[in-house]
């Protein structure tokens, strides 16, 4: 059901692929380059001051000076088109829930109140964001320089290489767990957050009921209890959002 999903809200990105393709290109290059300051230093360190090659050295500078500059532009580049592919699909999906809303009648909003309809524009569509701003880019990005890493490691030392293995094991032993762990409560989190939406949107569109029948306290204790509720949920979320960003650099 959840590959389902997915693939419907891929469907928004489609028009914006080579906005997305030249998006995680730019990021590939900043990270090349970066790999090649640390090996300028490796060159440096070995070659140019033991030899006293200053020739060389003016040379690898001016080189390395257009490469950062390069680095910028590409970063500056990514970080437009970033926005520009968040942007442009949530656009496109929130005019799909709009249709999707206009075609369900009012048989819908005798059903659901208007704040979990608003709350599904503030949250979910968000969530969506993340997935075109972040998600996407970074597992096609992450993974393409994993491989040239590995390779890269490979073609160093094989040995070393397999000294590595254990610890990426023992990563993906621990790690799913707290990444479902983080997942589920940001879910829950989504849901405190629709609810709380929903009781304020309450609040406010029957604010004259409420004064009519003296029940101000009731309703801000009310609405109090949600944010409570919500802002606990919260707390957890951080928490093990926290413990999984722990076991992923540990």
């Amino acid at each position: 059901m959840n590959w389902r999903v997915y693939r419907w809200l891929l469907t928004y990105v489609s028009p914006y692929r080579k906005q997305l393709a030249f998006y995680i290109l730019c990021g590939l290059l900043a990270t090349a380059i970066e790999l090649t300051i640390t090996r300028f230093l490796q060159i440096f360190i070995d070659e140019i001051v033991p030899n006293r090659r200053m020739q060389a050295f003016a040379g690898y500078l001016a080189g390395m000076a257009g490469l950062v500059g390069v680095m910028l532009l590409a970063q500056a580049w990514k970080n437009l088109l970033e926005r520009t592919v968040a942007e442009q699909s949530a656009r496109g999906l929130q005019q799909a829930m709009f249709r999707q809303l206009r075609r369900l009648g009012f048989a819908y909003y005798e059903q659901h109140p208007a704040g979990e309809t608003v709350g599904l524009f503030n949250t979910e569509v968000a969530a969506a964001q993340r997935i075109y701003r972040q998600y996407i880019p970074s597992i096609v990005e992450n993974t393409i320089l994993f491989l040239g890493l590995a390779v890269y490691m490979v073609s160093l030392s094989w040995q070393l290489s397999l000294l590595i293995v254990p610890f990426f094991l023992a990563y993906y032993l621990i790690g799913p767990y707290y990444e479902k762990k983080a997942s589920l409560w940001a879910k829950e989190a989504n849901r405190e957050r629709q609810a709380v939406n929903k009781s304020i949107y309450d609040s406010v569109s029957g604010v004259l009921e409420v004064r009519a029948f003296g029940a101000k306290a009731w309703d801000i204790q009310r609405l109090l209890s949600k944010m409570k509720t919500y802002h606990g949920v919260q707390l957890t979320q951080y928490l093990n959002a926290y413990l999984r960003g722990t076991v992923r650099r540990a």
